[in-house]
């Protein structure tokens, strides 16, 4: 993925213009609380490098992409009988398919508990999973490896990268802990881990939005009077056309690609970029007029490269009305971002 910024700008406004639900069982006996807080385990891959074009496919997988090792944890358990170490653990993420879940547009994962004890290994999420037998006592106890605080994770391409894909760091998964004499463990005490993702994944193929500097659109001066409709632009405005410059590197002249626009969207009018200005948003649209809907993957123009690696996308702008109100007098802006994809 490569991001363009740009901006919309208006010089001037004439004085005119104005639960998850989560099913819980019965309390089980044994509901165990790190006393110190739930383990954060931070599962930060650093930059990990697809080399090869072939592997940046839909299917490839990263096998142990990050692994972690173990944690202390001091628990205090509510246990009134002898019995077993119980864990259940749940997983933050929209599920995709086979096991795998879904992180962001580009990319699956799967997140792996090892040295679970009397167990080995299991992928999250479990449900009353019995491990070892443990002796119930009172207090608190530290334990210098516990369950849960050992694992990996992979990660599965689920749709082609262009340059570099962030990963904002995202909580994927908790696990619970339970001493149980009667099997179960649940939700209903704060978990004794969390595991929060983050990251980046670079490609070789690249692509650059008008030479990696910000693209400016100045959109003119307009009454405020002239916002009569919302979601329309003001009476007798012609659209403004600009040119959006793109060069790629390690791609093929014929390979299909997109571009799509990222940005904070109107609540009102979904198809509008916001504007700083509360009752303004700016339309982007294609050169036969259709929106570029913000943060939609499916709103998109294909297009392909000429001989030197390269492609001229026509795009049109226009502000528009988003509450009916008049809008104050004033300049506004608007920010927002190209994002080339593989189709």
């Amino acid at each position: 993925m490569k991001k363009a910024k740009f901006l919309f700008s208006l010089a001037k406004l004439i004085a005119l213009l104005g639960v998850v639900f989560v099913s819980v069982p019965a309390m089980a006996n044994g509901n165990c609380t790190n006393i110190n807080g739930p383990n954060q385990i931070t599962i930060d891959t650093g930059n990990l490098t697809i080399t090869s074009p072939e592997s940046n496919t839909p299917g490839f997988i990263m096998d142990k992409a990050y692994s972690w090792g173990g944690q202390s944890t001091t628990f205090s358990c509510d246990c009134t009988a002898n019995g077993n170490w119980t864990l259940s653990s749940i997983m933050l993420l929209p599920p995709s398919d086979n096991g795998w879940y879904s992180y962001n547009d580009y990319l699956d994962m799967k997140l792996t508990i090892t040295n679970i004890g009397g167990i080995g290994s299991r992928e999250v999420p479990f449900v009353n999973l019995v491990a070892s037998k443990a002796t119930c006592y009172s207090g608190v106890k530290t334990w210098p490896n516990a369950s849960g605080t050992n694992g990996f994770i992979s990660l599965r391409v689920k749709k082609s990268v262009v340059g570099v894909v962030n990963l904002p760091q995202v909580k994927v998964a908790a696990i619970y802990a339970c001493l149980a004499n009667d099997g179960l463990c649940d939700a209903s005490t704060p978990p004794t881990a969390e595991y929060y993702f983050s990251g980046t994944v670079t490609v070789p193929q690249n692509c650059t939005i008008n030479a990696g500097t910000q693209l400016s659109v100045p959109l003119g001066d307009f009454y405020s009077s002239d916002f009569k409709t919302v979601g329309q632009k003001p009476d007798n405005y012609t659209p403004k056309s600009f040119t959006v410059p793109i060069t790629c590197n390690d791609m093929s002249a014929t390979a299909n690609l997109t571009l799509r626009i990222e940005g904070n969207a109107s609540v009102d009018v979904p198809d509008a970029l916001q504007s700083d200005n509360s009752d303004v948003g700016v339309i982007v649209t294609d050169e036969s007029g259709h929106s570029l809907v913000p943060n939609d993957m499916t709103s998109k123009i294909p297009f392909q490269l000429d001989a030197d690696n390269s492609s001229n996308i026509t795009l049109h702008a226009y502000p528009v009305g988003t509450t009916g109100n008049t809008p104050a007098v004033g300049t506004f802006t608007t920010l927002a971002y190209l994002r080339v994809d593989f189709a």
